[in-house]
């Protein structure tokens, strides 16, 4: 499973679920690099879009969706926010 995370109440959730080995895709600025960087280094696999994703914004989402789909086209998509 993959999972989108759009904004801090999002990652909380996704935090929530406990260690999960799958891949990350986080909108800009929802963490610092550092954290990134630390995420990684525990071995998930994250990746970063350079813009930014809001709640409200239905076709911004899916259209981070469908890029995600085309790297990850057998897996589902979790969306948090």
């Amino acid at each position: 499973m993959v999972f989108l995370v759009i904004d801090q109440s999002g990652y909380q959730a996704f935090k929530a679920l406990g260690d999960i080995n799958s891949h990350l895709w986080l909108t800009a600025d929802i963490m610092a690099e550092p954290e990134i960087d630390s995420l990684r280094a525990k071995g998930m696999e994250v990746s970063v879009f350079n813009y930014k994703l809001n709640a409200d914004d239905l076709v911004g989402i899916a259209a981070a969706v469908e890029t995600i789909r085309e790297h990850h086209p057998t897996q589902k998509v979790w969306v948090a926010f």
